[in-house]
């Protein structure tokens, strides 16, 4: 960790980011290390995050990586807003979250969507399946989705695929969007990987 740079380090486990915040800085020397809680599971948490993010005197934002995931056996677990949860966790709480942190970016800056291989039809294997995107409300409700795998495992599998694809496209229709509404320029760019 840059000892120059403040790092803000997101998560459930607040009393975990601390001790990971402790070993870092007995590493490192940077004391510019912040943990704040984040439950991507429930978006008023990450609502509650950027708003505590807003309100602190934190230098400029620069860098934004979305490295959370979650995969479950199952579609039936729900988010605290009742959506599936790896669908939730692994996309929509990353998604308000950097729409809610955009106005605090400043150029040159990066974000970065850690996503998988399993949402490639040549890597899904296993219980993972090829991902199947036909509307965000069937993400969200799978109960909703007629062609659901009956299987739950199988079911589960695609739903975590699918929640990788989208990464993918949240990270390339984000990087034309910024590029269209001038946010993000080749002299002052916001790169989006």
């Amino acid at each position: 960790a840059d000892p120059s740079r403040t790092i803000v380090l997101a998560g459930r486990d607040l009393p975990g980011l601390t001790r990971a915040v402790r070993r870092i800085q007995a590493r490192t020397g940077n004391q510019r290390l912040l943990p704040m809680h984040l439950d991507l599971a429930d978006l008023a948490s990450v609502q509650a995050f950027a708003g505590k993010f807003h309100a602190r005197s934190l230098p400029p934002l620069t860098t934004i990586i979305c490295n959370a995931g979650i995969s479950k056996p199952t579609v039936r677990e729900r988010s605290a807003d009742g959506y599936e949860v790896m669908f939730a966790v692994n996309h929509l709480g990353h998604f308000l979250l950097v729409n809610l942190l955009l106005d605090r970016l400043e150029p040159p800056a990066r974000i970065l969507f850690v996503s998988s291989g399993a949402h490639d039809l040549t890597e899904a294997q296993g219980p993972m399946q090829p991902p199947r995107y036909v509307k965000a409300a069937w993400l969200a409700h799978p109960e909703l989705d007629p062609d659901l795998p009956t299987d739950d495992t199988l079911a589960a599998g695609q739903a975590y695929a699918t929640s990788k694809l989208c990464n993918l496209l949240c990270a390339y229709e984000l990087a034309r969007r910024l590029e269209v509404s001038g946010l993000s320029t080749p002299e002052q760019p916001i790169t989006v990987n």
